[in-house]
């Protein structure tokens, strides 16, 4: 399994995440994990059921009025994890942020970066991104491909130049980018009034976005746009290098836009719950890219 250098570091932040994956996300049970949960003992069983419906032949629970999943503690603990340890987890529950995918016969792994974790151990390597296979710690081999060298390994063609960024700070470029996302269907109602807010100045985002982007180390912003590549190699075959490296730079811009009120950090993780955990949105911006 190839994995990024930061992977094998990764470490659910729990109770000190400001951003907990157990609230206002709707959390799919697994058929095993269902069949478990409805023959479980005791108590927590009896919750378990209790908190948990079938919809269209998909197990799910029922999330509180808050949007919290019925066992999320006011610490930020699971409830179910403090009673019956981590293997009482469902497999969402279990494996996220972490994702798998299949390229020409060998899997790929990462974890998402709608997690604040995730973006953390992104940005504070100082180098530019490598890839490894995964050692039976999880742990990647320090330097071992470049993301060129690794899509040499998995027998994918590609331009030098689509892997690297390539700024591009023009209004004409900002409304492009801005048009396509309008397009994507909103996470919430707090996404499209941020998009609006864009939209009203572009020229007076862009300039802001600029001057930022300025002041980021290029190492990081490097990284950012190759593992927003990375992310999506399953599909080069179909779509091809310009349209990921395209789809890529869109996600890198969007990020600096966002970054002018939110941070860097916020806005990578933002932007990720909007395109990549809504396939349906990255297929969009994939099309038109």
């Amino acid at each position: 399994m190839i994995v990024p250098d930061f992977y094998g570091r990764f470490c659910c932040k729990a109770g000190e995440c400001r951003h907990s994956c157990c609230r206002g996300w709707e959390i799919d049970i697994d058929a095993a994990t269902a069949a478990r949960y409805r023959d479980w003992p005791g108590e927590v069983g009896e919750r378990l059921r209790a908190s948990m419906v079938q919809e269209q032949g998909v197990w799910h629970f029922v999330l509180k009025g808050t949007g919290d999943c019925p066992f999320l503690r006011p610490d930020g603990l699971c409830q179910l994890i403090r009673t019956a340890g981590e293997d009482i987890l469902c497999t969402i529950c279990r494996e996220h942020p972490r994702f798998y995918k299949q390229v020409n016969g060998v899997e790929i792994a990462g974890v998402g970066l709608a997690c604040e974790k995730s973006v953390e151990l992104l940005l504070e390597v100082k180098a530019p991104l490598q890839f490894g296979e995964a050692a039976g710690t999880g742990v990647a081999a320090a330097g071992e491909y470049a993301l060129s060298g690794l899509l040499a390994k998995l027998g994918l063609d590609c331009l030098e130049t689509c892997l690297r960024w390539q700024p591009d700070f023009t209004v004409e470029y900002i409304s492009f980018v801005l048009d396509m996302l309008a397009m994507t269907e909103p996470i919430d109602a707090a996404w499209t009034e941020e998009l609006a807010a864009l939209q009203q100045d572009v020229s007076g985002a862009a300039a802001h976005a600029r001057m930022l982007a300025a002041h980021w180390p290029d190492v990081q912003l490097q990284r950012l746009y190759q593992y927003i590549f990375y992310r999506q190699l399953d599909r080069l075959a179909a779509y091809g290098t310009g349209t990921l490296a395209a789809y890529a730079a869109c996600g890198v811009i969007t990020i600096c836009l966002l970054a002018v009120r939110r941070g860097l950090p916020d806005a990578i993780r933002r932007w990720s719950e909007q395109i990549e955990y809504s396939p349906d949105n990255v297929t969009l911006l994939l099309e038109i890219a």
